[in-house]
C-alpha cells in the first residue's frame, strides 16, 4: 500500500518547521537504511516521541539536516 508511507511522508515534510529542520524521517526508517548499510553521512539528532499532526501515536523522529 503506497498511501501511508507517502501521508507520512507529507506528514514529516510539514513538520519539520515545527522542529525547527531541513530534513526529518522516522527512527524506523533510519534503522531500516543503516541495517542495509546506508548510514547517515552527517550527524544524525534523535527526537523520541514527538507528537505529528495528523499520527494517533507519537513518532521517534530523526534530524538528518538543521
Amino acid at each position: 500500500m503506497i498511501s501511508d508511507p507517502v501521508n507520512l511522508s507529507a506528514k514529516l515534510e510539514s513538520h519539520t518547521k515545527r522542529e525547527g529542520a531541513r530534513a526529518l524521517t522516522t527512527r524506523a526508517t533510519l534503522d531500516a537504511a543503516i541495517a542495509q548499510d546506508l548510514e547517515p553521512r552527517a550527524r544524525h539528532r534523535a527526537l523520541p516521541g514527538r507528537r505529528v499532526s495528523g499520527m494517533d501515536e507519537p513518532l521517534d523522529l530523526v534530524v538528518l539536516a538543521d
